[in-house]
């Protein structure tokens, strides 16, 4: 479990290969990142301002949830998520001369991502989450639910 934010997304990946490297078997838990996120200033010195994404904001009951789903990695090589995928649901802007709608596709994208707790990722980087961790019901999941809110 990291935290549901860039950093937490880059070093998730960074450890996943390390323990692959060595033959060992690693679970993933995801937090969304509206529960990881601190909603105001930490009254210690030094401590985090409103608004910070860690894991140590997350409730106990959104922390115990996400290790119940914990999941292995699929390793880097799976391809369920596709860049025609992202595009059909709006997840990622058109190519090779179609219309663009980079803006609402990365509104769209953001959600996505912090409701994963991925933070922010370019389409790029969130098919590659995506394959790598989450399968395809639990992500036509996420987006129905975000369509919905």
């Amino acid at each position: 479990m990291t935290d549901p934010d860039e950093r937490g997304r880059e070093l998730r990946l960074f450890l996943d290969d390390v323990f692959a490297a060595s033959g060992a078997r690693v679970r993933h838990a995801f937090v969304a990142e509206a529960a990881g996120t601190s909603a105001e200033d930490s009254a210690r010195p030094g401590g985090h301002a409103a608004g910070n994404r860690g894991i140590e904001h997350a409730p106990a009951p959104a922390v115990r949830a996400a290790l119940d789903a914990a999941r292995p990695s699929r390793g880097p090589d799976r391809r369920a998520f596709s860049p025609e995928w992202a595009r059909e649901r709006g997840l990622a802007g058109a190519y090779e001369g179609a219309p663009h709608d980079g803006g609402e596709a990365a509104r769209r994208r953001r959600a996505l991502c912090a409701r994963l707790g991925l933070g922010a990722c370019s389409s790029a980087q969130l098919l590659a989450a995506l394959n790598r961790y989450f399968d395809e019901a639990a992500v036509e999941a996420a987006i129905a639910a975000e369509e919905h809110a």
